[in-house]
């Protein structure tokens, strides 16, 4: 079964209803700043695409790792995932957020964690 939560539900000549879109799921306009929203458009356009079942993520057998902050809107997605892969390894970063400046990869532990991955 295909699971897809939209981030851009919208066309290419519908750009500015992103920023509505966006600022009304985060709540901030913020996340706009300095963005390109025609790529952003083209890459959610492109995720159907890339769709991985359930089953085949079960199958994938390699050591896999997310390195995820707990301030991050996707956590609970990962730990989702966890569910159907329970070769994943998930390593948690105190309040660091998917990015900007609180994002997890500016984290000194997000380099170590991988590293030693």
């Amino acid at each position: 079964m295909r699971r897809i939560v939209p981030i851009f539900d919208f066309g290419y000549l519908a750009i500015r209803s992103a920023a509505a879109h966006l600022k009304k799921r985060s709540g901030k306009r913020s996340n706009l700043c300095g963005k390109d929203l025609v790529a952003l458009a083209s890459v959610q356009r492109g995720i159907p695409d890339q769709v991985v079942t359930a089953a085949q993520m079960a199958s994938i057998k390699v050591p896999a790792i997310s390195i995820v902050g707990t301030a991050d809107p996707l956590l609970k997605r990962i730990e989702e995932l966890k569910k159907v892969m329970p070769q994943l390894k998930i390593v948690t970063i105190e309040g660091a957020t998917h990015s900007g400046d609180r994002g997890a990869v500016r984290r000194p532990g997000f380099v170590h964690t991988y590293r030693t991955f």
